[in-house]
């Protein structure tokens, strides 16, 4: 049997959170979105959505939903990151 481990705490980068927070806009319609994050979409816990600057995100190279596109376009090219 799998060990219990504890969800890992994800850190808040304060001045980036900041900026967003000042920047952000009230997204389109629907206004609120349910998120497939840890359970929130079992509980059917509902988000405000939001419009965020592109020129503000940051992506990480090894997340799930991105990880077999950078690893396709690193194999064809040079490293993208």
């Amino acid at each position: 049997m799998d060990a219990i481990t504890k969800p890992a705490i994800r850190e808040i980068i304060e001045d980036f959170a900041e900026e967003i927070s000042k920047r952000k806009t009230l997204g389109p319609k629907p206004s609120t979105e349910v998120i497939f994050f840890r359970r929130e979409h079992i509980d059917g816990i509902e988000r405000d959505v939001y419009q965020i600057p592109i020129e503000i995100l940051r992506f990480r190279k090894d997340n799930g939903r991105i990880r077999s596109d950078i690893e396709s376009y690193e194999k064809l090219n040079e490293s993208f990151f």
